[in-house]
């Protein structure tokens, strides 16, 4: 319960304008959102080569509306079908593998995420930083 208590804590703490800054470490629950520690629920992790981010709980984290129903989800230009771990990008659909469930988690590609928000996304090994503007421009 302490990391929902986190997680809250730090998306209450965000300016409800400009830009967020998620960063982010492999298979850590620990992560910074504009340097501000949090924890994470559900760590990042490389599934089939493919860095994969909780789509709930970085949406949250970055402020951004994730609309639909627990199996049709809209993330900015984003489209998830949770049953078929399927997406589309601007209505293109993407590679297999782009969407993944771990138990009842629903990952998705940081790559596609990131071009879904029209954000930055860069790495450093094992840590990566995704920086989003709110409204959707590119940071």
């Amino acid at each position: 319960m302490a990391g929902l208590a986190a997680l809250g804590h730090a998306h209450a703490a965000q300016p409800m304008l400009g830009s967020v800054q998620l960063t982010f470490t492999l298979d850590q629950a620990g992560a910074f959102v504009n340097g501000s520690p949090v924890t994470l629920q559900s760590p990042p992790r490389l599934i089939g080569g493919r860095t994969m981010l909780p789509l709930r709980e970085v949406a949250d984290l970055l402020g951004q509306p994730l609309l639909g129903t627990t199996t049709q989800l809209q993330l900015a230009r984003l489209s998830v079908d949770a049953r078929q771990n399927s997406a589309s990008l601007s209505g293109q659909a993407q590679p297999a593998g782009t969407v993944a469930s771990v138990g009842t988690t629903l990952y998705v590609s940081a790559r596609t995420l990131a071009d879904a928000l029209n954000a930055n996304l860069i790495s450093d090994d094992r840590t990566f930083t995704l920086t989003a503007l709110r409204d959707g421009g590119n940071p």
